[in-house]
């Protein structure tokens, strides 16, 4: 039998409060990472793993949100985490925060005993306070990767993208003294860490996040397809549109919620046609009413764009899990085993996209129904936070073993 494993957990996971206040104010969008690194310490928790943390707000810089965060204590899901401080301004967001967190992890390190640092994210400030610790401390170091470090936003000024293509650089060479890696991809494994030990771990069903909705009895004509998410150009909701105009069939309803450089459109569209309905950004409790009257959900990120290959939408497990079919491009960072349970577009068009909705608005309703009931099953048994966090917890347990 393993031993309980002590983790020092270093990242953005803070209260759920304090997210959804981020969120509402515009201050940052931390939903996917609040969501990914709350399940993945609930799933090390249900395998015998403790975990302290030290966390920062995932927050635009300052003026866009508060030009200072302070240190304190918070408690969340029996976990006990602290705030690093740090000031929110370009350049010193990054000074301030390698310089708190190294202090407040070697604080935490001379205080308890601890098998293994986490560090949550491509974020050179952690990194740096990670590798320096593993110097002084000589514990073995885990990264958890989600995304490609440093992406460049809308938001960057030319200062701002220089300095981040100098943090790529710079991250590369910080993940070679890591000693394994949690990831979404396999992908994202090859590009940034050759050679070294990883685990899959493509996504969590987080019992904090479940819609446990009715199961129907069956589904009724108008049938309800529900797009959920951003609504970004890069999120495919303009190609759904388009596809969704070309069904040829009254029977069917097409729901878009969410926020972003489309909804404009969105709204457009939606006073145009009566069967497309526009609903801007829901809380939880909205979207759980809506889904409860959904019959088909939709994903349709273009498999083609680069940044598919790292990343998996956490909405399919979230969609899955709850019972309801999904529709899907076949990106490239969705496992096989996943494949039964998904009715995939094999053509990224509006004509592709708009043959599959056909070919599901013709075929046996209770087979639609079945087919969610499938992967409900598959979702809370296999990707649930206890199987999940078995996976895990086995290869912390050997990168340790192989870092004595």
């Amino acid at each position: 039998m393993q031993q309980r494993k002590n983790i020092l957990f270093l990242g953005f996971s803070i209260p759920k409060k304090l997210t959804e206040s981020i969120n509402k104010s515009g201050a940052g969008f931390t939903i996917q990472t609040h969501k990914y690194s709350w399940a993945l310490l609930k799933a090390l928790a249900s395998n015998g793993c403790v975990s302290d943390l030290l966390s920062v707000p995932q927050v635009l810089d300052y003026p866009k949100a508060k030009f200072a965060y302070s240190k304190g204590a918070f408690a969340e899901e029996s976990l006990n985490g602290t705030y690093i401080p740090f000031i929110n301004v370009t350049l010193f967001k990054h000074l301030t925060r390698m310089l708190n967190s190294l202090f407040m992890v070697c604080a935490k390190l001379k205080s308890k005993k601890f098998d293994c640092l986490f560090v949550y994210g491509l974020h050179s400030p952690f990194l740096i306070a990670a590798n320096i610790a593993k110097y002084i401390f000589k514990l073995p170091l885990i990264v958890v990767v989600t995304d490609p470090p440093s992406l460049i936003t809308e938001y960057d000024n030319k200062l701002k993208t220089v300095l981040k293509k100098i943090d790529q650089a710079l991250i590369r060479k910080l993940l070679k003294r890591f000693d394994g890696a949690v990831v979404l991809s396999e992908q994202i494994a090859n590009e940034y860490l050759k050679g070294k030990p990883y685990v899959v771990v493509e996504g969590i069903y987080n019992s904090g996040y479940s819609m446990d909705l009715p199961e129907k009895d069956e589904v009724r004509e108008p049938v309800a397809f529900t797009y959920a998410g951003s609504l970004d150009k890069e999120s495919g909701i303009g190609t759904l549109l388009d596809a969704f105009k070309r069904v040829g069939s009254d029977n069917v309803i097409l729901n878009i919620c969410g926020a972003g450089a489309h909804s404009k459109i969105c709204q457009q569209e939606a006073d145009k046609y009566n069967n497309i309905n526009f609903l801007g950004l829901l809380d939880h409790k909205r979207l759980t009413n809506l889904m409860s009257n959904t019959d088909v959900m939709i994903n349709v990120r273009n498999p083609a764009d680069d940044f598919t290959k790292y990343s998996f939408p956490s909405k399919i497990t979230e969609i899955l899990g709850s019972g309801l079919p999904l529709l899907s491009t076949k990106l490239s960072s969705i496992p096989i085993d996943y494949d039964e349970y998904i009715y995939y577009i094999d053509r990224y068009s509006e004509e592709g996209i708009a043959e599959v909705i056909e070919k599901i608005l013709n075929s046996d309703k209770t087979e639609l129904r079945d087919k969610g009931q499938r992967a409900k099953r598959f979702i809370r048994d296999s990707k649930c936070e206890k199987a999940q966090g078995k996976i895990v917890s086995d290869f912390i347990e050997k990168v340790c073993i192989e870092n004595v």
